[in-house]
């Protein structure tokens, strides 16, 4: 099977970016293969981690990207508007294609608080 990306085992952090442990050892995951825009596609634990540190961060914290970063403790106890939301949803998607590993087609913040993201993988 021909695919885009690299197979892998990645070591697994823990929410709180702290290496996770198993007897002794690193804790280790799969590559998972993905139908993708009408390849396969591969998609590695480090995919994730991506997406969890690009929301994370704020615009400057990265030296060699210093416009990724979605700035999301700038909007603790702001009014939660759909125009709010919309604006939220739009710094999520530049800055998930910004940082060079994804095209984005669409980013959204949900009334619930829950994230809608629609994106693609870019080749390795």
């Amino acid at each position: 099977m021909n695919y885009i990306g690299i197979q892998a085992k990645d070591i697994l952090l823990a929410e709180s970016h702290e290496i996770l442990l198993i007897d002794g050892d690193f804790a280790l995951t799969d590559s998972q293969v993905m139908w993708q825009n009408q390849s396969f596609v591969m998609v590695n634990e480090c995919d994730k981690r991506v997406v969890v540190d690009v929301l994370s961060s704020n615009l400057g914290q990265w030296r060699r990207t210093p416009l990724v970063g979605v700035n999301l403790i700038n909007w603790i106890e702001g009014p939660v508007t759909p125009h709010n939301r919309d604006i939220i949803g739009e710094a999520i998607k530049n800055s998930l294609s910004t940082s060079g590993y994804f095209t984005v087609k669409k980013a959204r913040l949900n009334a619930d608080f829950t994230l809608t993201i629609s994106m693609l993988r870019n080749k390795a």
